[in-house]
């Protein structure tokens, strides 16, 4: 099976998520659930990567830890 290739990351306040070299920018949990499951994205499927901008958000206009709880929850959710 062929694996599906996410990395996310963060920019100006905001998750980037990037599904087999496509950039998605997302602003909240259900929008990154949506596009999760609208790519058939599941951990099954899928290498999931981060970039270390999600560990230091906070240096990109986010809330400290904010953008590994978004991803977290979605990636619970699907």
């Amino acid at each position: 099976m062929c694996k599906n290739s996410v990395y996310f990351s963060v920019s100006n306040s905001n998750v980037v998520c990037s599904i087999n070299n496509e950039e998605y920018v997302v602003e909240n949990v259900k929008q990154l659930v949506t596009l999760l499951k609208t790519n058939n994205i599941t951990t099954n499927n899928s290498n999931i990567l981060c970039s270390s901008s999600v560990m230091f958000c906070e240096e990109d206009g986010m809330l400290a830890g904010q953008a590994d709880e978004l991803i977290d929850e979605a990636l619970v959710s699907i």
